[in-house]
């Protein structure tokens, strides 16, 4: 019993640090942004001036992934995703930095006067934990 009790403590321990970490290096690159562009519910990606010691900017895309998906998708028809980011643009590619997210209810990303906001949520055991937060990116 307390094995299963441990277990449960640490899923969700794993799923809250995974979600917090992804809000973390959202935060840290969105703020830097000069500009964004919200593709579709489950697509952000924008310039960013990572460096600032240099003029120059990176590419990146924050996106929900799914392996069945063929490419970037316009709906979201599976009941997990990860959190994947990138910087070369290319669907499939990147780094994963949250597994087992839902399908954007309506949308994790959306902007209101260069504010973005975003709201990611993940079910483990039935439990569903949610984190929403708000970006004003400083360059725009």
């Amino acid at each position: 019993m307390v094995i299963k009790i441990f277990l449960s403590n640490k899923e969700e321990f794993d799923v809250r640090s995974e979600v917090s970490i992804a809000k973390d290096l959202i935060t840290t690159y969105l703020i830097k942004a000069n500009t964004f562009t919200i593709a579709n519910p489950g697509r952000i990606y924008f310039t960013a001036n990572i460096d600032p010691t240099t003029p120059l900017s990176e590419s990146c895309t924050f996106y929900f992934y799914n392996a069945s998906d063929a490419t970037w998708p316009a709906t979201y028809p599976y009941s997990s995703y990860e959190l994947r980011y990138t910087d070369t643009g290319i669907f499939g590619s990147g780094r994963t930095i949250v597994h087992n997210l839902n399908p954007p209810p309506m949308s994790y990303f959306s902007n209101n006067v260069n504010q973005i906001a975003v709201n990611l949520n993940a079910t483990n055991n039935n439990t569903t934990y949610e984190v929403r937060f708000e970006i004003r990116p400083r360059n725009l």
